[in-house]
């Protein structure tokens, strides 16, 4: 991705939230290319460390490694790099693995949720 006026902070450089996302996205990428097609992905933790700024205009890439996989969890990190190879940001999380239909919520009956009227 380029770094755009819109994903700035207000000290002229791209937002760290941004950047977390960026390797959120790339992660969760990575574990869903892996698993079954009956299975899903949550992101249940994700620390993320900066180490230079990135300018607008910059060209931002991503670099994922799955550091540890088992049945229900993967673990990942991803370096954000400029166009120099240079490190902007490094990210650790953990993925839970899980079947599709466990995804859906159970709602108390008694509960003020449209879905449960």
């Amino acid at each position: 991705m380029t770094v755009a006026d819109t994903h700035l902070n207000r000290n002229g450089v791209a937002h760290g939230g941004l950047l977390c996302t960026l390797a959120d996205w790339a992660m969760a990428t990575e574990v869903l290319a892996r698993i079954s097609d009956g299975q899903s992905t949550a992101t249940i933790d994700i620390t993320t460390k900066f180490h230079r700024p990135a300018s607008l205009g910059e060209r931002l890439v991503t670099r994922v490694q799955v550091t540890r996989h088992s049945r229900s969890l993967m673990c990942l990190e991803c370096e954000i790099l400029n166009s120099r190879a240079k490190v902007i940001s490094k990210s650790y999380a953990t993925f839970m693995i899980f079947a599709k239909d466990t995804r859906k919520i159970q709602h108390d009956q008694n509960s003020e949720c449209e879905d449960c009227k």
